[in-house]
């Protein structure tokens, strides 16, 4: 008996611990509410929303319903949308890309939606990012207004206790919103209780047949993936709770320039920057995006001009910096395939395939971090070396275009367009 009490204990222990861990789940938190963004709206100016995220803010939901929603409300204020969302994409890329993504269209207001991404980042880095991209929106304007927004996915319910707590990730960064005094909307508030009662379908694919519509017997399909939600049904729910916060989070607070306390984190990501690799120095077969023969890609479209193509196997840069993290932002798509870097002369090698390349997406990649805050010289080549394509799209079970397609997938090219520095880039 004394044994099987013991078991029991253990196997709880950890449900007990994460649920202890974790915030109790709220709708919404108010804090220093948006009061900023409030009076600019009241006094019918220009206001600037900036919507930092993944592929769920880049989707045609509760980005758009929010839009629109300040567009109804507020007709006589000129709303002006900046669409900062890259789909698969964490904190980590966020607190690079902010400055060039949104700080130099200078918005009124931030939402910041990480958590789905996130959820498997470490408390600790998840502070570091997070606060970073906090520290530089209040850097750049102190008086930009900024809300975190949390949204949720199957792989996270458990996290939620049927409800009662927030995700991991949602309850770090709640953390950093507390900290800074950061409104926060719990988009998927609703949504753990509702798979509960049995209301609703985290993961399930649109019904084709009456028969299929009948056995749902009116129960909510929330997504195909159980991750990114259906518009026309997943969404909305995600935007009932923005349209309930938003009038409350609106009329709390004063107007004015909010404090940046003290880091939460001293190692936070406040430092991080994106060089364009055009002030590297290039060998090789380099061209644009836009000078490649064919259609340009639709998801790289915006970026073309800035997103150079090195083609396999003589194409490298170089450069020196200062700082202790460096990385790399660009593409990845069919074609992609290996290749080497070295800091201070260490060779690895590296890859830009992966098991989604069945078509072209922006992505980064960290090459090193946490290294000693000095001067260090880095080279970046594309390399001949074969990586084994098809063992990978099996995994997704996408093995059947590249059998189709193989000539889509024969090259071994390397798509930049930034350095990601936590540092300065040294000129030579």
């Amino acid at each position: 008996m004394k044994e099987y009490l013991t078991l029991l204990c253990l196997l709880i222990a950890p449900a007990s611990l994460a649920a202890e861990a974790n915030r109790a789940s709220v709708p919404y938190s108010s804090r220093e509410g948006l009061a900023n963004t409030m009076q600019k709206l009241n006094q019918e100016q220009e206001v600037r929303i900036a919507y930092l995220g993944g592929s769920i803010t880049e989707q045609e939901g509760w980005r758009v319903m929010t839009q629109q929603w300040f567009g109804d409300k507020f007709l006589k204020a000129h709303v002006v949308e900046i669409l900062a969302a890259i789909g698969g994409t964490n904190s980590e890329l966020g607190a690079f890309r902010i400055g060039q993504d949104v700080l130099l269209q200078d918005p009124d207001l931030v939402f910041i939606e990480f958590a789905g991404n996130d959820a498997r980042t470490p408390p600790t880095r998840l502070r570091e990012t997070m606060e970073g991209i906090v520290r530089q929106i209040l850097q750049h304007n102190p008086s930009t207004d900024i809300c975190f927004v949390y949204t949720i996915k199957e792989a996270s319910l458990g996290e939620t206790q049927d409800g009662l707590y927030f995700t991991n990730a949602a309850s770090t960064m709640e953390e950093v919103a507390e900290h800074y005094g950061i409104p926060s909307i719990n988009m998927g508030y609703k949504v753990p209780k509702l798979v509960a009662n049995n209301e609703l379908l985290m993961r399930q694919a649109k019904p084709t047949t009456k028969e299929d519509r009948e056995a749902l017997a009116g129960k909510i399909l929330f997504a195909e993936d159980g991750v990114h939600p259906y518009v026309e049904t997943g969404h909305p729910i995600y935007f009932e709770q923005v349209q309930k916060a938003l009038p409350e989070l609106l009329k709390t607070g004063q107007a004015r320039a909010h404090a940046i306390p003290e880091a939460l984190e001293p190692n936070n990501f406040e430092d991080a920057r994106m060089i364009p690799i055009t002030e590297t120095n290039f060998t090789g077969s380099w061209t644009t995006l836009n000078d490649l023969d064919g259609p340009t890609p639709n998801r790289l479209k915006n970026r073309a001009d800035n997103i150079w193509v090195g083609k396999s196997p003589d194409a490298s840069l170089s450069f020196k910096f200062k700082g202790s993290y460096i990385g790399i932002f660009g593409a990845r798509g069919p074609d992609s395939g290996a290749y080497d870097f070295s800091i201070d002369g260490n060779l690895k090698e590296s890859s830009s395939f992966d098991k989604y390349c069945t078509y072209h997406r922006l992505s980064s990649d960290t090459l090193a971090a946490g290294l000693s805050d000095q001067v260090h010289e880095v080279k970046i080549n594309t390399s001949d070396r074969q990586i084994d394509k098809l063992s990978q799209l099996k995994e997704r079970n996408s093995e059947n275009d590249y059998l189709k397609n193989p000539e889509k997938y024969a090259d071994n090219n390397l798509y930049l367009s930034a350095l990601m520095i936590r540092g300065e880039l040294i000129e030579d």
